[in-house]
């Protein structure tokens, strides 16, 4: 009894969650289409901190995948001369 009066009072459009938060994603969404030049700001300093960050990263792993297959060789060598093939 007391459950079927919960989810009589949930049920109401004003208390149903997804309401609210589509009607609060509207609002970021006019706010943003009213800050577009800051938004699109944002945006171009998040992506050149991604590029500059991307291209750290693949400049590393070009260098250490080399040092890599010497060092994996180096391995293989020692483990064949240890067992005597």
């Amino acid at each position: 009894m007391v459950f079927g009066r919960a989810q009589a009072g949930a049920s109401r459009p004003e208390r149903n969650p997804v309401g609210a938060s589509a009607h609060a994603s509207g609002v970021r969404e006019v706010k943003a289409i009213m800050n577009a030049d800051f938004e699109t700001k944002n945006i171009e300093v998040g992506n050149g901190d991604y590029a500059a960050n991307s291209i750290r990263v693949m400049l590393f792993m070009t260098n250490m995948a080399p040092a890599l297959a010497v060092f994996v060789n180096l391995g293989v060598v020692a483990v064949i001369w240890a067992g005597g093939l």
